[in-house]
């Protein structure tokens, strides 16, 4: 009896310092991403991050694909939610696109950067950059959504 309690009393110990060395469902597709890419990271600089992502895009002969949204949106966790759920999409639009998330909400720390894009309606809302930094096409997330009210990863590619 004794063994099973100093087992448990292991795994309670271990199991959260393991845990944390693992994504976040929220964060599986772009685990092995640079920082910019993670979903939801509100403390990161937007307007550093941007031009890492420019840089990499550059090095790489990818475009930017930067996706603002944050946690307390439905539609941006669920669009996160449906590249975890298709490998094989995310990893298109990963050969594709150097993914930035930016985040925006409370808080606000993106604002002063972003007013220099059009405003974003809502959000998600992706906005596409080539490899100089320069706009080249924005794309309203509704566009991805299919007849089941969910995103649909045939709508996603064809739109991206």
């Amino acid at each position: 009896m004794n063994r099973y309690v100093l087992l448990f009393l292991l795994l309670m110990i271990a199991v959260p310092q393991l845990v944390k060395h693992f994504a976040t469902p929220e964060q599986e597709w772009t685990r092995f991403m640079p920082g910019y890419a993670q979903f939801d990271d509100q403390g990161r600089d937007g307007r550093a991050d941007f031009q890492d992502a420019i840089r990499d895009a550059s090095d790489n002969g990818k475009q930017v694909m930067m996706i603002l949204g944050g946690h307390w949106c439905h539609w941006c966790r669920s669009l996160n939610s449906t590249f975890n759920e298709n490998p094989e999409l995310a990893r298109k639009l990963a050969a594709r696109y150097v993914v930035l998330h930016m985040y925006v909400g409370d808080g606000g720390r993106n604002d002063e950067f972003l007013t220099r894009l059009p405003r974003a309606p809502g959000v998600p809302w992706i906005y596409v950059f080539d490899g100089q930094g320069r706009l080249v096409r924005q794309i309203d997330s509704n566009e991805m959504v299919g007849n089941s009210g969910s995103y649909d990863p045939q709508r996603i590619e064809a739109v991206l």
